[in-house]
Protein backbone atom coordinates (compact mmCIF):
# COMPACT_ATOMS: atom_id res chain seq x y z
CA UNK A 1 0.00 0.00 0.00
CA UNK A 2 1.55 3.28 -0.91
CA UNK A 3 2.18 5.73 1.75
CA UNK A 4 0.65 9.22 2.00
CA UNK A 5 2.45 12.53 1.69
CA UNK A 6 0.92 15.79 2.93
CA UNK A 7 2.39 18.76 0.91
CA UNK A 8 1.44 22.59 2.35
CA UNK A 9 2.38 25.96 1.62
CA UNK A 10 1.36 29.18 0.09
CA UNK A 11 0.74 28.36 -2.97
CA UNK A 12 -0.98 30.23 -5.61
CA UNK A 13 -1.94 30.27 -8.89
CA UNK A 14 1.33 31.07 -10.95
CA UNK A 15 4.66 31.38 -10.33
CA UNK A 16 8.68 29.95 -8.93
CA UNK A 17 6.73 27.92 -6.01
CA UNK A 18 4.01 26.79 -7.75
CA UNK A 19 5.77 25.20 -10.66
CA UNK A 20 7.94 23.56 -7.99
CA UNK A 21 5.42 21.96 -6.45
CA UNK A 22 4.31 21.19 -9.59
CA UNK A 23 7.80 19.41 -9.82
CA UNK A 24 7.52 17.83 -6.75
CA UNK A 25 4.17 16.25 -7.18
CA UNK A 26 4.97 14.66 -10.02
CA UNK A 27 8.15 13.49 -8.74
CA UNK A 28 6.24 11.95 -5.25
CA UNK A 29 3.39 10.67 -7.53
CA UNK A 30 5.66 8.10 -8.51
CA UNK A 31 5.55 6.06 -5.45
CA UNK A 32 3.30 7.87 -3.08
CA UNK A 33 -0.26 8.92 -2.33
CA UNK A 34 0.16 12.36 -2.55
CA UNK A 35 -2.33 15.13 -1.05
CA UNK A 36 -1.84 19.43 -1.16
CA UNK A 37 -3.18 22.17 1.26
CA UNK A 38 -2.47 25.77 -0.28
CA UNK A 39 -2.46 28.69 2.60
CA UNK A 40 -3.91 30.56 0.53
CA UNK A 41 -6.47 30.93 -2.42
CA UNK A 42 -5.65 28.69 -4.57
CA UNK A 43 -8.10 27.54 -7.73
CA UNK A 44 -8.02 24.60 -9.71
CA UNK A 45 -6.44 26.20 -12.52
CA UNK A 46 -2.91 26.78 -10.50
CA UNK A 47 -0.23 25.44 -12.37
CA UNK A 48 0.66 23.48 -9.05
CA UNK A 49 -2.23 21.27 -9.42
CA UNK A 50 -3.78 22.09 -13.24
CA UNK A 51 -4.57 18.21 -14.64
CA UNK A 52 -2.51 16.43 -12.36
CA UNK A 53 -4.12 13.18 -10.60
CA UNK A 54 -3.44 14.71 -7.10
CA UNK A 55 -5.76 15.19 -4.07
CA UNK A 56 -5.46 19.10 -3.50
CA UNK A 57 -7.70 21.91 -1.19
CA UNK A 58 -7.25 24.82 0.45
CA UNK A 59 -7.04 26.06 4.43
CA UNK A 60 -10.25 28.22 3.32
CA UNK A 61 -12.30 26.10 1.46
CA UNK A 62 -11.87 23.35 4.62
CA UNK A 63 -12.49 26.34 6.93
CA UNK A 64 -15.62 26.48 5.14
CA UNK A 65 -16.87 23.22 5.08
CA UNK A 66 -16.54 22.46 8.95
CA UNK A 67 -18.45 24.93 10.20
CA UNK A 68 -22.07 25.53 9.72
CA UNK A 69 -21.45 29.54 11.43
CA UNK A 70 -18.31 30.23 8.99
CA UNK A 71 -20.57 28.99 6.30
CA UNK A 72 -23.35 31.48 7.05
CA UNK A 73 -20.79 34.12 7.85
CA UNK A 74 -19.35 33.95 4.71
CA UNK A 75 -22.66 34.20 2.85
CA UNK A 76 -23.52 37.25 4.50
CA UNK A 77 -19.93 38.52 3.83
CA UNK A 78 -20.66 37.95 0.37
CA UNK A 79 -23.95 39.11 -0.21
CA UNK A 80 -22.91 42.31 1.89
CA UNK A 81 -20.05 43.14 -0.08
CA UNK A 82 -21.82 42.23 -3.26
CA UNK A 83 -18.82 40.01 -4.24
CA UNK A 84 -18.77 37.22 -7.03
CA UNK A 85 -15.94 35.33 -5.68
CA UNK A 86 -16.56 31.51 -4.34
CA UNK A 87 -18.05 31.97 -1.01
CA UNK A 88 -15.44 30.23 0.90
CA UNK A 89 -13.17 32.63 -0.50
CA UNK A 90 -14.80 35.14 1.88
CA UNK A 91 -14.13 32.67 4.97
CA UNK A 92 -11.77 35.13 6.72
CA UNK A 93 -14.01 38.30 7.12
CA UNK A 94 -14.69 40.54 9.75
CA UNK A 95 -17.44 38.60 11.87
CA UNK A 96 -15.79 35.33 11.48
CA UNK A 97 -11.99 36.88 12.86
CA UNK A 98 -13.95 38.66 15.32
CA UNK A 99 -16.63 35.56 16.83
CA UNK A 100 -14.18 32.76 16.14
CA UNK A 101 -10.69 31.79 16.51
CA UNK A 102 -9.55 31.29 13.01
CA UNK A 103 -5.85 30.66 13.73
CA UNK A 104 -7.01 27.95 16.58
CA UNK A 105 -9.34 26.63 13.56
CA UNK A 106 -6.49 26.70 10.75
CA UNK A 107 -4.04 24.23 13.03
CA UNK A 108 -7.05 21.72 13.86
CA UNK A 109 -7.54 21.55 10.38
CA UNK A 110 -3.91 21.12 9.88
CA UNK A 111 -3.19 18.83 12.71
CA UNK A 112 -6.15 16.40 11.28
CA UNK A 113 -4.40 16.42 7.36
CA UNK A 114 -0.75 15.88 9.49
CA UNK A 115 -3.11 12.93 11.44
CA UNK A 116 -3.37 10.99 7.99
CA UNK A 117 -0.06 11.43 6.49
CA UNK A 118 3.16 9.15 7.13
CA UNK A 119 5.34 12.70 6.10
CA UNK A 120 4.96 16.10 5.60
CA UNK A 121 6.28 18.48 2.87
CA UNK A 122 6.48 22.26 3.25
CA UNK A 123 6.97 24.41 0.71
CA UNK A 124 7.41 28.53 1.20
CA UNK A 125 9.11 31.03 3.12
CA UNK A 126 10.57 30.73 6.63
CA UNK A 127 8.72 33.97 8.29
CA UNK A 128 5.14 31.88 8.72
CA UNK A 129 3.52 31.52 12.27
CA UNK A 130 1.50 28.09 11.97
CA UNK A 131 5.25 26.57 10.36
CA UNK A 132 6.08 26.90 13.93
CA UNK A 133 2.98 25.22 14.93
CA UNK A 134 2.98 22.19 12.33
CA UNK A 135 6.68 21.71 13.57
CA UNK A 136 5.37 21.47 17.24
CA UNK A 137 2.79 18.97 16.79
CA UNK A 138 4.69 16.99 14.30
CA UNK A 139 7.64 16.55 17.18
CA UNK A 140 4.40 15.45 19.34
CA UNK A 141 3.25 12.88 17.12
CA UNK A 142 6.63 11.85 15.70
CA UNK A 143 5.99 12.20 12.27
CA UNK A 144 8.63 13.27 9.86
CA UNK A 145 8.92 16.61 8.33
CA UNK A 146 10.39 18.27 5.46
CA UNK A 147 10.82 21.83 4.68
CA UNK A 148 11.41 23.08 1.13
CA UNK A 149 12.55 26.93 1.60
CA UNK A 150 12.12 29.60 -1.21
CA UNK A 151 13.05 32.81 -1.17
CA UNK A 152 16.39 34.35 0.28
CA UNK A 153 17.23 33.36 3.98
CA UNK A 154 18.47 36.13 5.68
CA UNK A 155 16.78 36.35 8.99
CA UNK A 156 14.83 34.18 10.91
CA UNK A 157 12.70 34.39 14.08
CA UNK A 158 14.06 33.03 17.32
CA UNK A 159 10.98 30.94 17.94
CA UNK A 160 11.49 29.08 14.59
CA UNK A 161 15.05 28.93 14.97
CA UNK A 162 14.70 26.74 18.31
CA UNK A 163 12.69 24.18 16.22
CA UNK A 164 14.50 24.38 13.07
CA UNK A 165 16.78 21.37 14.44
CA UNK A 166 13.93 18.92 15.02
CA UNK A 167 12.59 18.94 11.77
CA UNK A 168 13.89 15.74 9.72
CA UNK A 169 15.26 17.70 6.57
CA UNK A 170 15.72 21.55 5.25
CA UNK A 171 15.93 21.43 1.85
CA UNK A 172 17.81 24.41 -0.21
CA UNK A 173 18.75 25.42 -3.44
CA UNK A 174 22.52 25.19 -3.12
CA UNK A 175 25.54 25.52 -0.94
CA UNK A 176 25.20 29.84 -1.08
CA UNK A 177 21.33 29.04 0.67
CA UNK A 178 22.85 27.02 3.55
CA UNK A 179 25.61 29.40 4.66
CA UNK A 180 22.94 31.07 7.10
CA UNK A 181 20.91 28.28 8.01
CA UNK A 182 23.92 26.31 9.09
CA UNK A 183 24.57 28.95 11.88
CA UNK A 184 21.67 27.29 13.46
CA UNK A 185 21.32 23.88 12.40
CA UNK A 186 24.07 22.38 10.92
CA UNK A 187 22.99 19.04 10.93
CA UNK A 188 19.42 18.08 8.80
CA UNK A 189 20.57 20.79 6.20
CA UNK A 190 20.30 19.07 2.51
CA UNK A 191 20.51 20.46 -1.46
CA UNK A 192 18.17 19.74 -3.89
CA UNK A 193 18.10 22.09 -6.47
CA UNK A 194 15.27 22.74 -9.05
CA UNK A 195 14.28 21.16 -12.76
CA UNK A 196 12.14 21.89 -15.16
CA UNK A 197 8.94 19.66 -16.24
CA UNK A 198 9.37 20.87 -20.46
CA UNK A 199 12.74 19.31 -19.95
CA UNK A 200 12.27 17.30 -23.35
CA UNK A 201 10.95 20.76 -25.14
CA UNK A 202 13.78 23.42 -23.89
CA UNK A 203 16.30 20.69 -24.85
CA UNK A 204 14.89 20.90 -28.45
CA UNK A 205 15.49 24.56 -29.04
CA UNK A 206 18.55 24.25 -31.30
CA UNK A 207 22.14 26.04 -30.50
CA UNK A 208 22.48 28.04 -33.10
CA UNK A 209 25.26 31.04 -34.45
CA UNK A 210 23.58 34.15 -34.26
CA UNK A 211 25.15 37.50 -35.20
CA UNK A 212 22.51 39.60 -33.29
CA UNK A 213 21.32 38.37 -29.75
CA UNK A 214 18.25 38.97 -28.57
CA UNK A 215 17.80 39.31 -24.73
CA UNK A 216 14.56 38.57 -23.12
CA UNK A 217 13.22 38.63 -19.20
CA UNK A 218 10.70 36.37 -17.86
CA UNK A 219 9.52 36.49 -13.89
CA UNK A 220 7.74 38.34 -11.83
CA UNK A 221 7.04 42.04 -11.79
CA UNK A 222 7.84 42.97 -8.14
CA UNK A 223 10.34 45.14 -6.47
CA UNK A 224 12.68 42.94 -5.43
CA UNK A 225 13.20 40.94 -8.89
CA UNK A 226 14.52 44.55 -10.37
CA UNK A 227 12.71 44.58 -13.45
CA UNK A 228 12.15 48.13 -12.64
CA UNK A 229 15.75 48.92 -12.67
CA UNK A 230 16.91 46.64 -15.36
CA UNK A 231 14.22 48.44 -18.12
CA UNK A 232 15.05 51.55 -16.94
CA UNK A 233 18.74 51.16 -18.27
CA UNK A 234 17.46 49.61 -21.43
CA UNK A 235 15.25 51.88 -22.19
CA UNK A 236 17.56 55.43 -21.12
CA UNK A 237 20.03 53.32 -24.08
CA UNK A 238 17.55 52.56 -26.34
CA UNK A 239 18.09 48.44 -26.08
CA UNK A 240 16.03 46.24 -27.04
CA UNK A 241 14.11 43.21 -24.91
CA UNK A 242 11.73 41.26 -24.82
CA UNK A 243 9.38 41.44 -21.25
CA UNK A 244 7.53 38.16 -20.12
CA UNK A 245 5.67 37.61 -17.07
CA UNK A 246 3.44 39.51 -14.30
CA UNK A 247 2.61 41.04 -11.08
CA UNK A 248 1.52 44.30 -9.61
CA UNK A 249 4.37 46.56 -11.43
CA UNK A 250 2.99 45.90 -14.74
CA UNK A 251 1.55 49.57 -15.50
CA UNK A 252 5.08 50.63 -14.54
CA UNK A 253 6.69 48.02 -16.50
CA UNK A 254 4.81 48.76 -19.49
CA UNK A 255 5.47 52.50 -19.27
CA UNK A 256 9.32 51.47 -19.54
CA UNK A 257 8.79 49.24 -22.21
CA UNK A 258 10.01 50.80 -25.26
CA UNK A 259 8.23 48.61 -28.23
CA UNK A 260 5.10 47.56 -26.85
CA UNK A 261 5.07 44.56 -29.62
CA UNK A 262 8.17 42.78 -27.45
CA UNK A 263 6.02 42.55 -24.21
CA UNK A 264 4.63 39.13 -24.15
CA UNK A 265 2.73 39.43 -20.61
CA UNK A 266 2.40 35.81 -18.49
CA UNK A 267 3.77 33.09 -19.74
CA UNK A 268 2.21 29.85 -18.77
CA UNK A 269 4.45 26.74 -18.83
CA UNK A 270 2.86 25.75 -21.90
CA UNK A 271 4.24 29.04 -24.13
CA UNK A 272 7.46 28.32 -22.29
CA UNK A 273 9.10 27.09 -25.34
CA UNK A 274 7.74 29.76 -27.22
CA UNK A 275 9.33 32.41 -25.26
CA UNK A 276 12.94 30.86 -24.83
CA UNK A 277 12.68 30.17 -28.56
CA UNK A 278 12.36 33.90 -29.51
CA UNK A 279 15.57 34.76 -26.80
CA UNK A 280 19.07 34.07 -26.78
CA UNK A 281 20.43 35.72 -23.29
CA UNK A 282 18.10 35.55 -20.69
CA UNK A 283 18.55 38.90 -17.80
CA UNK A 284 18.31 37.75 -14.19
CA UNK A 285 18.33 41.27 -12.20
CA UNK A 286 17.00 40.28 -8.57
CA UNK A 287 17.63 41.64 -5.69
CA UNK A 288 17.19 38.35 -4.31
CA UNK A 289 16.55 34.61 -5.14
CA UNK A 290 16.53 31.01 -4.08
CA UNK A 291 16.58 29.71 -7.30
CA UNK A 292 15.15 31.08 -9.22
CA UNK A 293 13.75 28.88 -11.49
CA UNK A 294 14.30 30.56 -14.64
CA UNK A 295 17.83 30.13 -14.60
CA UNK A 296 17.23 26.36 -14.38
CA UNK A 297 14.98 26.53 -17.38
CA UNK A 298 17.43 29.01 -19.05
CA UNK A 299 20.70 26.24 -19.46
CA UNK A 300 18.47 23.57 -20.29
CA UNK A 301 17.06 26.24 -23.32
CA UNK A 302 21.06 26.54 -24.09
CA UNK A 303 21.04 30.23 -23.28
CA UNK A 304 23.65 33.09 -22.43
CA UNK A 305 22.44 33.86 -18.76
CA UNK A 306 23.53 37.59 -17.65
CA UNK A 307 22.66 37.40 -13.97
CA UNK A 308 22.97 39.20 -10.45
CA UNK A 309 25.42 37.40 -7.65
CA UNK A 310 21.16 35.77 -6.40
CA UNK A 311 20.62 32.43 -5.06
CA UNK A 312 21.96 29.42 -6.66
CA UNK A 313 23.18 31.18 -10.10
CA UNK A 314 26.40 31.26 -9.11
CA UNK A 315 26.90 27.87 -7.67
CA UNK A 316 24.79 26.51 -11.10
CA UNK A 317 26.97 28.63 -13.42
CA UNK A 318 30.45 27.50 -12.12
CA UNK A 319 33.02 25.55 -13.78
CA UNK A 320 30.68 27.14 -16.98
CA UNK A 321 32.28 30.43 -19.63
CA UNK A 322 28.95 32.00 -18.23
CA UNK A 323 30.75 34.38 -16.10
CA UNK A 324 28.39 37.63 -17.18
CA UNK A 325 27.58 38.90 -13.59
CA UNK A 326 26.40 42.63 -12.46
CA UNK A 327 25.44 44.99 -9.95
CA UNK A 328 21.30 45.67 -10.95
CA UNK A 329 22.17 49.25 -8.93
CA UNK A 330 25.06 50.38 -11.04
CA UNK A 331 23.90 50.68 -14.78
CA UNK A 332 27.84 50.87 -15.78
CA UNK A 333 28.30 47.45 -14.42
CA UNK A 334 25.15 45.98 -16.95
CA UNK A 335 26.97 48.38 -20.05
CA UNK A 336 29.93 46.36 -19.42
CA UNK A 337 28.59 43.01 -19.68
CA UNK A 338 26.98 44.37 -22.93
CA UNK A 339 30.12 45.30 -24.31
CA UNK A 340 32.30 42.17 -23.54
CA UNK A 341 29.55 39.66 -25.17
CA UNK A 342 29.98 42.09 -28.47
CA UNK A 343 33.22 41.28 -28.80
CA UNK A 344 33.07 37.69 -27.89
CA UNK A 345 33.06 35.83 -31.67
CA UNK A 346 29.16 33.94 -32.02
CA UNK A 347 31.16 30.23 -31.85
CA UNK A 348 32.44 30.90 -28.84
CA UNK A 349 28.95 32.06 -27.36
CA UNK A 350 27.96 29.11 -28.90
CA UNK A 351 29.82 26.91 -26.65
CA UNK A 352 28.84 28.70 -23.75
CA UNK A 353 25.55 28.01 -24.66
CA UNK A 354 26.38 24.44 -25.12
CA UNK A 355 27.91 24.31 -21.55
CA UNK A 356 25.25 25.72 -19.82
CA UNK A 357 22.54 22.85 -21.14
CA UNK A 358 25.51 20.31 -20.44
CA UNK A 359 25.88 21.55 -17.24
CA UNK A 360 21.82 21.02 -16.78
CA UNK A 361 21.73 17.67 -18.21
CA UNK A 362 24.64 16.83 -15.56
CA UNK A 363 23.24 18.24 -12.52
CA UNK A 364 19.87 19.49 -12.96
CA UNK A 365 17.85 16.71 -15.03
CA UNK A 366 14.58 15.91 -14.24
CA UNK A 367 15.89 12.02 -13.18
CA UNK A 368 18.91 13.40 -11.05
CA UNK A 369 16.35 15.94 -9.15
CA UNK A 370 13.59 13.00 -9.20
CA UNK A 371 15.83 10.35 -7.52
CA UNK A 372 16.90 13.29 -4.79
CA UNK A 373 13.43 13.87 -3.83
CA UNK A 374 12.62 10.05 -4.17
CA UNK A 375 15.47 9.01 -1.96
CA UNK A 376 14.96 11.58 0.60
CA UNK A 377 11.79 10.54 1.27
CA UNK A 378 12.63 7.03 1.20
CA UNK A 379 14.77 7.94 4.18
CA UNK A 380 12.08 9.64 5.89
CA UNK A 381 9.15 7.25 5.78
CA UNK A 382 11.05 3.74 6.22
Amino acid sequence: MKKNILIFGLINNFGGREIEVRNIIEVLSKQYNVRLISLLHMSKESVAIKDLDCSSTTIYKELYNSSLILKGLSYFSKIYNNSKLPTYFLVENKLSLKFCNIADKKISLLQKEIDQADAILYCGVLNLTILNDVITYCEKINKPIAVRTTGEICKINKSLGKLLPIVSSILVHSKSNTKFLNTITPNNVSIIDQTTLLEKELLKIPVAIKQDLVFGYLGRFSNEKGIIELLEIFKKNNLKIIVAGNGNLESDVLDLINDKNDFIGEVSPDDLEFFFNKIDVLIIPSHEEAGPLVGIEAMAAGKIIFSTEVGAMKERLSDTKNNFWFDINKEQSFLQLLSRLKNIEPEEIKVIRETNRKKYLGNYSNDKISNEYLNMFHELIC
